[in-house]
């Protein structure tokens, strides 16, 4: 019991830290495709306009990327790649950016860069069986070894009562 409590206490670690490190990593990528779709906005007065021109990002997405411009008032302005639907969160990772008039730093809109997570859920799917049959693996593995140990710990202790008997047996006849 001790040993599958080590295993499912590294297991839990594992998953935890490459959970972490797929989230870092989807964060950065779309930290990055936000960036992208703010070099493609144009700077009018208060506001801005899209250049589909200057749209950089389609070197930038891939099938499950897609970015979404918004005004202050939180307006759709533009659309590029696989977005999500109105009010759709589940099944996409996204991230926020505000985009900043260069020439008075005021807020006049959102960029948010968003991708599906099937791959990334199945990803983490395959860690966890991966992980329970390694564990579930190791602690039949060390259950069988700690048995063999223990018989082999024991047959010295066998061998001298044995041998105690039979003196017995011997002294008691004699």
């Amino acid at each position: 019991m001790v040993f599958a409590a080590i295993f499912v206490a590294a297991a839990a670690g594992v998953h935890f830290t490459v959970v972490a490190l797929i989230e870092h990593q989807t964060v950065s990528r779309l930290s990055d495709v936000a960036r992208a779709g703010i070099r493609s906005v144009i700077f009018v007065r208060n506001g801005f306009v899209i250049d589909r021109a200057e749209i950089a990002n389609k070197q930038l997405l891939t099938r499950e990327q897609g970015l979404q411009w918004f005004d202050r008032q939180g307006n759709v302005l533009g659309e590029e790649g696989f977005v999500p639907a109105a009010g759709t969160r589940r099944g996409f990772n996204t991230v926020t950016t505000e985009i900043l008039n260069p020439h008075s730093r005021q807020p006049v809109g959102l960029v948010k860069a968003s991708e599906s997570n099937t791959q990334e859920r199945a990803d983490i799917w395959y860690l966890d069986a991966g992980l329970f049959f390694g564990a579930l693996l190791a602690t039949g593995a060390s259950a069988a070894g700690g048995v063999a140990l223990a018989r082999r710990a024991v047959q010295p202790v066998e061998r001298s009562f044995e041998t105690l008997r039979e003196f017995t047996d011997n002294a008691a006849h004699e």
